[in-house]
Order: C-alpha cells, then sequence, then structure tokens
C-alpha cells in the first residue's frame, strides 16, 4: 500500500522550501513533491497549490471558510460575504478531490450546514447547496443524521424548483458509494419523497431528471465496505411503494422530445427492472412499444440508443417479454443499432448483451437475428473492439446463444473466420475465457479443456 501525508505535512516542506532555499512559489512545490514521490508516498489527496497571505501559505478554500465563519457569526449575516465566499469553496471543490478533501478535512461540511440554518434568502440558499453538492462528490461520509434530516424536512415544505433540484443533487452525491447512507434516505421516507416531486414537478425537467438519477443511485451496489446491500430491497419498494413504472412511462410521452430527459428515464426503467412481473408490468404499459419506437426514431443518437438497448437487456428476462421484441420488429431494430454504432464500444457491449439475452433458449429468435444479419456485426465488433474485455465477453456470449440449439448457423460464423477472432479474445482476456470457451464449444472448434484439479492432494492453481 502506497504511503500517504498530511496536508499539513506537505505544506510544512514547501514553506521550508521557500524559506530556507529561497526557492520561489512552484520551485518549492515542484522540489516537494519530487522528493515525496521519490519515497514513494501517494500525492493523490495533497492540493498543490496555495496563496501567500502575511507571509503564510494558505490555501484559497481555508481563507473562504475563515472568512464565511467570521461572516455567520455577525448579526445579521452579511449575505454579500456568504454568497462569495460560498462561490469560492465551490470552484475549489470542484477541482478535484483533493481540495474537496482539503475542505472536508477543515470542516467545510459544518460550515455549511450551519449557514443553511442563519439565513432564509432564497439565492444564499441556492450558493450554500451548491457548495455543499461540490464539497461532497465523492465524500458522502461527510453526511451525518442531523444534517440529513434537515435536508429531507426542507425538501418537503420548499416550494422553489431551483432549490429542489440542488437538494436532490445533494441527496444523490452523498448516496453514491455509501449503503448506509442508502438505507437511512430510505427509512426517512425519500422514496416516497421523490415520487411526490415527480407528480408536483413533472414539467420541471431538471427535477424530473435529478429524481430519477437518485432513484437509480438507490439501486447501486457500489459501497465496498459492506458485505450486502440492499438494492434489490431499493427498487421493489420503488415499484411498488411509489408506482414508479407507471410514473416513468407517462413521463417518456412527455418528455418524447427532450432526449435528455428521456434518457435517464429509459436508465432508471432498465434498473427497477429487476423482477419477472416488473418485466411483465412495463410489457402491459405498453412501455415495449414506446421503447422501440423511439429507438427507431433515434437510431443516430448514442445516447439514447445506449439507454433504449439497457431497457430491452433487463426485461428480456420476462419470456412473453422476449417474445412481443421479437414480434415487434426488436431483432431487426438492435442489429441496425449494432450496426450503425458498431464502433462505440459501450452501445456494442449492452447491444450484445440485450442480442444474447433475447436469443437464450429460444431457436426462432435466433432465426429471426441471424436474418437480420447479426452474424455479420457480431464479427465486425470482435475485431473493432479486440481490447475491451467488456464488450468481447457479450459478443461471445451472444455468438454462444446464437449457435446453441441452432447447429445450422455454426458454418455462417465459421465462414466469417470468427474461430480465430474467439482464440485471439480467449488468449488476451482472461476474464472472457469462460465465454469464449463456450462459443468455441458450440460452434464445434476444437477446445483444449484444463482440468483444474485432479484430487491428487494437490491446491488448485490459481
Amino acid at each position: 500500500m502506497a504511503k500517504q501525508i498530511s496536508q499539513e505535512t506537505f505544506d510544512a516542506v514547501v514553506k521550508e522550501n521557500m524559506e530556507e532555499f529561497d526557492m520561489s512559489a512552484e520551485e518549492a512545490i515542484e522540489d516537494a513533491v519530487t522528493q515525496f514521490q521519490a519515497q514513494g508516498v501517494n500525492l493523490s489527496n495533497i492540493v498543490r497549490d496555495f496563496v501567500m497571505n502575511q507571509g503564510e501559505t494558505e490555501h484559497p478554500v481555508l481563507l473562504a471558510l475563515k472568512s464565511l465563519a467570521s461572516a455567520l457569526e455577525s448579526t445579521p449575516v452579511n449575505l454579500d460575504i456568504l454568497a462569495k465566499e460560498c462561490e469560492v469553496i465551490k470552484t475549489q471543490c470542484d477541482i478535484d478531490l483533493a481540495h474537496r478533501c482539503l475542505a472536508g478535512k477543515n470542516d467545510a461540511y459544518g460550515t455549511l450546514m450551519s449557514a443553511l440554518e442563519k439565513t432564509d434568502d432564497v439565492s444564499s440558499h441556492k450558493a450554500i447547496l451548491s457548495a455543499l453538492c461540490s464539497l461532497c462528490n465523492g465524500q458522502p461520509d461527510l453526511l451525518e443524521d442531523t444534517g440529513r434530516r434537515r435536508i429531507l424536512a426542507r425538501i418537503k415544505t420548499q416550494q422553489d424548483p431551483g432549490l429542489i433540484f440542488l437538494m436532490v443533487h445533494f441527496i444523490r452525491y452523498t448516496c453514491i458509494k455509501h449503503e448506509a447512507n442508502r438505507r437511512a434516505y430510505v427509512d426517512d421516507d425519500l422514496i416516497q419523497i421523490l415520487s411526490d416531486l415527480l407528480d408536483q414537478y413533472k414539467n420541471e425537467a431538471s427535477i424530473v431528471k435529478e429524481a430519477c438519477s437518485t432513484f437509480r443511485v438507490l439501486t447501486f451496489d457500489d459501497d465496498i465496505r459492506v458485505p450486502f446491500c440492499s438494492s434489490h430491497d431499493h427498487a421493489k419498494l420503488i415499484v411498488t411503494r411509489a408506482g414508479a413504472l407507471r410514473r416513468i412511462m407517462e413521463m417518456c410521452k412527455d418528455y418524447i422530445n427532450n432526449r435528455t430527459v428521456l434518457g435517464e428515464l429509459f436508465a432508471t426503467l432498465a434498473c427497477l427492472a429487476v423482477r419477472n412481473e416488473f418485466c411483465q408490468e412495463i410489457l402491459d404499459l405498453g412501455g415495449l412499444q414506446l421503447i422501440l419506437e423511439t429507438m427507431e426514431k433515434n437510431l443516430e443518437h448514442s445516447g439514447i440508443t445506449r439507454q433504449v438497448l439497457s431497457v430491452l437487456k433487463a426485461i428480456a428476462g420476462n419470456d412473453a417479454v422476449k417474445i412481443a421484441i421479437i414480434d415487434n420488429g426488436g431483432a431487426e431494430n438492435i442489429v441496425t443499432a449494432l450496426t450503425k454504432h458498431v464502433k462505440h464500444s459501450a452501445i456494442c457491449e449492452i447491444g450484445c448483451g440485450a442480442l444474447a439475452a433475447i436469443v437464450l433458449r429460444n431457436p426462432s429468435h435466433s432465426k429471426r437475428f441471424m436474418e437480420a444479419e447479426a452474424a455479420d456485426v457480431l464479427v465486425k465488433v470482435l475485431q473493432l473492439h479486440s481490447n475491451e474485455a467488456s464488450v468481447e465477453k457479450q459478443a461471445g456470449m451472444a455468438i454462444r446463444n446464437l449457435v446453441a440449439r441452432n447447429r445450422e448457423y455454426c458454418d455462417i460464423f465459421l465462414e466469417l473466420d470468427v474461430e480465430e477472432l474467439l482464440q485471439h479474445v480467449y488468449r488476451t482476456h482472461k476474464d472472457c475465457r469462460d465465454e469464449t470457451m463456450a462459443a468455441l464449444r458450440d460452434l464445434g472448434c476444437k477446445v483444449e479443456l484444463k482440468e483444474l484439479w485432479k484430487g491428487e492432494g494437490r491446491q488448485l492453481e490459481q
């Protein structure tokens, strides 16, 4: 593990270089960086810029925090100073994580939360919340119970759309990679609060987009500090308690011409389709028809295409939905999308995944895809994305599922030299070996199976 130092230690070395060796600020910083890196120190959490303040090294964010704390002590609070210093804090925190860490370690969170309680001015609240959002980006641990409850209490009574957006934005940042915060918010009825906001502000595109993003974050499994997460439970609550599927489907129709919001709505649908009955509900609500129509109209737009494919992949776990996708021309649409965006790795990954899910254990579905010339585009994907393990894995699985119950298609793939491509993937990407081997096996190619354990009293080779 790399060594780490505190900001104070780094600043002290810079100051020493300037005072004892008569270096300029730039030279002192460069020398300090060289020294610590030579010692194997990780400087990713260290701020390397500062200003001179009466002969002392002082970082702008610290100066702003001191000024803000001083302004909060006066009665009444000087709102001009408050707005000015909040802007400085936001600007500094937006630079990188090191600046945010520096501010966080110097009680920026507590100071800004205190500022929220000191004034009722809407403009000041917007400045404070903007700074809080920048501060908590990547630092969800700063949130504590009192601050969480204050934000939730304010969001219930607030009428200004701009402030509501910022509060939801803050909530989202404090949920990313923090399972405890997500659970605490859900226990405090955040799901219902967001649902009510979607009803009340359905014409406010920014709030709709941010609320949907926050719904998605509640379904994430991204906190490595916990043994398990509640992502599935949260998705279930969002659908059953908040009626999110019907509400989102209605909003998709309202925002059909707003690609940015529409992309968020589709991405949220994909995260919520975690149960068979939820996939069926999307189908029953006419969601599949809307999804495919949107795909046809926006094939040139990579963002919408990627989100549509993610929804199709998610809902294809339901057998009835698979049949409906094929019956409504989904196979042809997916192949067309892959062909148009064959150089786009994210679209190829999710598109191949959707294809693999739809044809799994369905020979008739495989036939429709092969008639749409899926073989050509899958081979092209393998050729163009040989360095992308995640894309190659999905493409290999798609090929395997297409030929597993339709051996007559093997020759089509083999004539396109797919064996050599898959062998290259097998040799290059260790994470893809299972999928690649399955594809080679079902194509009838020679596969060397490695017997990992023979019962000879030796441990398995890693």
